[in-house]
């Protein structure tokens, strides 16, 4: 809790000059007397001077004690709606980071915390479905504005829960943004006194009610772990600093948040009992309710508009969504269709009243219905397990230490739930920041990557075979006090890598989806649509006096009328329709933008013929229905008005609607199969992206371990993986060959080698290659062994399956006829190298031909019947398989255990290293491979 505070003067330090400090306030009043000029005159120079502001106080509270990516982050939360047009400080932030997480996977390899599945697999089925909805929406711009958003959403998710690896960072994140919240409290204070809503330094009043609500339980939580009476009394001017904060918003909806964050924060104070936290409840209660009354009457803003504005709109809003999610229950309309389709609905809804939105898209402004709209009921699914995950894991923090921290995370999410009933909030940074932090409190330790080795003493005889005692420098200094009251665990990494197996996948997902979408969508018929245009004359005043209006209810009934039954047995009757009543009423649709007077009739149908059938009949069918209404009514309103002069008419009977155009028009709509493909490559991308990530989710070997304190066998030496940039060399397996040697002894060349690994991978069959081809380089004799039973693909590439070998040598077959010259181009690349043009110095005995379900029990004492001159290097079987090797590990003399970083599972690692240690003979180690 120290971070604020500055740091004390070291004794005989310099002190500060005042001079220097009184000149530099000069200078800096006579250059603000241009900004105060610019604030007058222009509207620009209020942002101007804001930004300005806001980045001289991030570069003296980054001179005055660094400031790291995530606090900048943290802190800019509060400063989202600053910025020009599209260009938000929100956008900037996540376009930045987005490309510092590509390049830190990329370029350095980085390894991100170990997130538990459950906290990302949902955000990345929730992208993929959203990716997927493209198929059904109808409009493009609507879906890519939505993704776009989503990405938003994902970065600042992937901040928090990725670039916040440490519980200390998670402090450092939280303090940032409550420094940052104190600016935007302070902005609402301001218009607290002005009489005005606040938008603090965002772009919506209600956001920063929300984000102000937050502030609360992160201020109390700062409180009560105040080390000091001063920084008590401090905080707690804070408390009240912040509520007037958000009493300035004047938001109802961060009033609701505010209150419930109240009883929270009182009912959750450590050290209560169950029946005194009953008792401080019910006081919560009530203190939760008169800070709402104080907060409702503090701000004028919402004595105006009080309750009786139907929630401004809202519940006309959440009324056309409802309706809308009845039409799609299951998959929705789309990404980003819904707020395109709410306003042309709203004519057509029964229960709406307000009419006089002129909006092109509105939200309904409760993210739940947003979700459920868009995505159907899939979508919603995923969307509250995402959040359920989140709140779960703030209950139920994995360390101990961070409870309380935990607990105050789970309360500042309580008002982002209540005003996303109210509010959009798909992409709020808060929201997925928060998210973020409950998958980085589930991180595990690094420990839990191994299974729980136990060194022996003698760590040199594990490595070198010799009895020696390990030296007192080597140990580890013993931990200080404060380590042994508590130290911060060493988090687990998430060995994730951008492979080229990784972006193989991905390429092929995309590819297979592209070519499954553009094939899916070429199937569906061509559409064809007959539109007829009406014009809705608003009048302002009738012939004769000014007091009957066509009034917007009205006009909402002719849209009604438009999609009735009465429209569609009309148009069924004109037309000769071979379709029922209902085929006809789906089959048209209204087009109605902003409320104004042209409203577009569709009549969509796969029929050619039967869509010019209907085409001359769209207007006039609207017209009938129109007509005979208006007939019905006639003589009841002649009646009702009677005329108080001879001749005067009350009410008008002029045309509600006329024809747009002279002549209806038919369009073709062909299936959109470039925009197929490219839906179904993303998302064949991101699910491939989604399946290899989830191989990954095991911890696996990477070159940070501590092999010999995780296993019990040391790192012998580094060799490249064949294909890659940076493939393996005939030096470095040169090299293998020569530790080998250094163990064993330089009077006594190793003559048995034994490469194996815990399961079958390529990169122990090139070692074993590669080492028999660096020996045969040496001007020695060499035989390559295939032993892999299990998998015997060294044979198949070098060799053939059918040809015999080692098991006819089990049989009784004599072993010399059966090995065969290796033909140098089915050998690797960097084997080749090794090798160079000693070819007639190796030979290879293939594994031979194999029954199904057999596993052979390899016996070493057959290749006794090579000469002491001839070295032999085996493959052995995969050390977590079912064959037996204990024999052929006690005849090596010497061993190699071979590791691929980033793809060999820790598990897995320890499992094949325990028969090496209880069975080997000679000497062993490990050999890293792609490093």
């Amino acid at each position: 809790m120290q971070t604020l505070d500055r740091p004390p003067t070291l004794p005989g330090g310099p002190s500060p000059r005042r001079g220097r400090g009184a000149v530099a306030a000069v200078v800096a009043s006579l250059l603000a007397l241009p900004v105060l000029v610019l604030l007058v005159v222009s509207k620009w120079g209020v942002l101007i001077a804001a930004v300005a502001a806001v980045a001289a106080l991030i570069c003296l509270w980054a001179l005055r004690r660094g400031f790291a990516l995530i606090e900048v982050v943290a802190f800019l939360i509060h400063f989202d709606g600053l910025g020009a047009g599209q260009i938000r400080m929100g956008r900037i932030v996540a376009g930045l980071v987005a490309v510092v997480i590509v390049y830190k996977l990329i370029a350095e390899k980085w390894r991100p915390p170990a997130i538990p599945t459950r906290h990302w697999l949902p955000v990345l089925m929730l992208t993929v479905y959203a990716v997927a909805s493209g198929f059904w929406s109808d409009e493009a711009g609507g879906w890519l504005l939505a993704m776009c958003l989503l990405g938003l959403a994902l970065v600042y998710f992937a901040i928090s829960g990725m670039l916040v690896d440490s519980h200390d960072k998670i402090e450092q994140f939280l303090r940032a943004f409550w420094v940052g919240g104190l600016f935007g409290a302070g902005a609402g204070v301001l218009a607290l006194f002005l009489g005005t809503r606040s938008v603090g330094f965002g772009a919506d009043p209600n956001f920063f009610g929300m984000i102000s609500a937050a502030m609360i339980p992160l201020t109390v939580y700062y409180r009560r772990n105040a080390t000091s009476i001063a920084a008590r009394r401090w905080y707690t001017v804070a408390v009240v600093f912040v509520l007037a904060g958000a009493a300035g918003a004047g938001s109802r909806s961060g009033l609701i948040g505010g209150a419930i964050v109240i009883v929270a924060t009182i009912v959750s104070r450590p050290g209560l009992s169950t029946v005194r936290r009953m008792r401080v409840g019910v006081g919560a209660l009530v203190l939760a309710g008169m800070a709402f009354l104080i907060g409702f009457v503090a701000n004028p803003a919402n004595l105006q508009r009080g309750f009786a504005d139907r929630g401004a709109g809202r519940l006309d809003f959440w009324a056309v969504t409802v309706d809308l999610i009845g039409d799609r229950p299951l998959l929705g309309h789309g990404f980003g269709q819904l707020k395109t389709k709410i306003v042309p609905s709203m004519t057509t809804t029964p229960g709406v009243q307000e009419l006089a939105d002129t909006r092109e898209d509105v939200s309904s402004h409760n993210t739940w219905l947003d979700i459920a709209g868009d995505l159907g009921l899939v979508g919603l699914l995923i969307w509250i397990s995402i959040f359920l995950i989140a709140m779960l894991g703030f209950l139920r923090p994995r360390w101990a230490q961070t409870k309380e921290l935990s607990g105050t995370l789970f309360i500042m999410m309580l008002p982002v739930l209540s005003s996303s009933m109210f509010l959009p909030l798909l992409n709020n940074k808060l929201a997925w920041c928060l998210i973020g932090l409950a998958a980085a409190l589930q991180v595990p330790s690094k420990k839990t990557r191994w299974r729980g080795f136990v060194q022996p003493t003698d760590v040199r005889q594990l490595t070198t075979g010799e009895k020696d005692t390990l030296l007192p420098a080597e140990l580890d200094p013993p931990p200080t006090y404060e380590q042994k009251v508590w130290q911060a665990p060493d988090l687990a990494r998430w060995d994730v890598r951008v492979s080229r197996r990784f972006r193989y996948w991905i390429v092929a997902g995309a590819f297979g989806g592209m070519v499954l979408g553009a094939l899916v969508m070429s199937s569906f018929p061509v559409r064809y649509v007959a539109a007829g245009e009406i014009v809705l004359p608003e009048l302002a005043e009738t012939r004769g006096n000014n007091r009957v209006v066509l009034s917007g209810t009205q006009m909402q009934v002719i849209n009604s009328l438009a999609t009735s039954g009465a429209y569609a047995v009309e148009l069924q009757r004109l037309a000769g329709l071979e379709m029922s009543v209902e085929e006809v009423r789906d089959a048209v649709s209204v087009d109605r933008r902003q409320f104004g007077a042209y409203m577009r009739i569709q009549f969509r149908v796969n029929d050619a013929a039967v869509a010019e059938g209907a085409l001359p009949y769209i207007v006039p069918a609207l017209d009938n229905v129109v007509a005979e209404s208006r007939a019905a009514a006639l003589d009841r309103v002649a009646d009702e008005l009677r005329p108080v002069y001879p001749g005067e008419q009350r009410f008008d009977t002029s045309p509600l609607f006329l024809p747009a155009y002279p002549e209806p028009s038919i369009a073709v709509q062909s299936p959109k199969v470039a925009w197929a493909g490219f839906i179904g490559a993303l998302t064949g991308a991101l699910a491939a992206a989604g399946l290899v990530l989830l191989q990954q989710r095991r911890p696996r070997v990477n070159n940070d371990d501590d092999l010999l304190a995780a296993i019990g066998m040391g790192v012998w030496t580094h060799v490249g993986r064949s294909g890659r940039r940076y493939a393996a060399t005939g030096a470095q397996y040169a090299q293998v060959a020569t530790m080998a040697a250094e163990f064993v002894g330089r009077e006594d060349e190793p003559r048995r080698i034994v490469v194996g690994t815990p399961r079958p991978d390529p990169a122990a069959r090139s070692l074993a290659a590669g080492l028999a081809a660096a020996i045969a380089a040496e001007d020695r004799r060499v035989v390559l062994i295939d032993a892999q039973v299990d998998s015997p693909k060294l044979t198949r590439r070098l060799s053939g399956p059918l040809r015999s070998g080692l098991l006819q040598v089990l049989d009784g077959a004599a072993i010399e006829p059966l090995l065969r010259r290796v033909n140098r181009w089915r050998l690797p690349s960097s084997v080749r190298r090794a090798l160079k043009d000693h070819g007639s110095r190796l030979r290879f005995l293939p594994l031979g031909r194999r029954s199904r379900g057999q596993h052979p029990v390899i016996r070493p004492e057959l290749f006794d019947r090579f000469g002491p001159d001839v070295t032999l290097v085996v493959l052995a079987p995969s050390l977590t398989s079912d064959v037996p090797v204990g024999a052929l590990l006690a005849w090596a003399d010497a061993a190699l255990l071979t590791l691929v970083e980033g793809r060999t599972v820790t598990f897995d690692a320890e499992d094949a290293a325990a028969p090496i240690r209880t069975f080997s003979a000679g000497p062993s180690g490990v050999v890293m491979m792609d490093v």
